[in-house]
């Protein structure tokens, strides 16, 4: 089992992926507000676009990417429970799909994780198993399908895209 960290230059996502991720997390996930501020555009030197996430279920985008993962296996065949890790956000976003979805979280997160994520993550429903960062091994638990979860988190770039163009015309 590789220890790389994937990265984005080996992901081949394209613009159908971002479609159909966009049709499975529709209606699920939250339209989020696009904001824009001639100031800080004066201040850049540039037309910059701020995407609130913030306000999307779990309190970020990885909502977004951990639904798509999900709604995407289970497409290719049934199961009763997600095993994740993380430290934070996804394991949030894993924990809040899993219970729209009516799935069993398990969520393995590092024992120095901020105490107001293990209890946000514990609040959607989720079995947390704590390990030790420093002394442990989290790649030895399963591989991260980091493309089918960027292609979902890409919903929020073309949303961004679209927004950006109509504000621009």
């Amino acid at each position: 089992m590789s220890t790389a960290s994937p990265t984005l230059a080996g992901l081949a996502i394209s613009g159908d992926d971002v479609d159909q991720a966009r049709r499975r997390i529709a209606g699920v996930a939250h339209r989020t507000p696009v904001f824009h501020s001639r100031q800080f555009d004066e201040m850049t030197g540039a037309a910059v676009f701020f995407k609130a996430e913030n306000l999307q279920r779990g309190g970020a985008f990885k909502f977004r990417g951990a639904y798509n993962k999900i709604r995407a296996e289970q497409e290719r065949g049934s199961f009763s429970e997600v095993v994740a890790y993380s430290s934070g956000n996804h394991a949030q976003a894993v924990a809040l799909v899993c219970s729209l979805l009516g799935l069993k979280a398990t969520l393995v997160m590092p024992e120095d994780a901020p105490p107001a994520k293990l209890a946000a993550t514990r609040g959607y429903g989720a079995d947390v198993v704590l390990y030790d960062r420093y002394g442990g091994d989290r790649v030895e638990i399963g591989e991260y399908d980091f493309e089918v979860l960027q292609i979902g988190e890409n919903t929020v770039r073309t949303v961004r895209a679209r927004r950006a163009a109509v504000a621009a015309a």
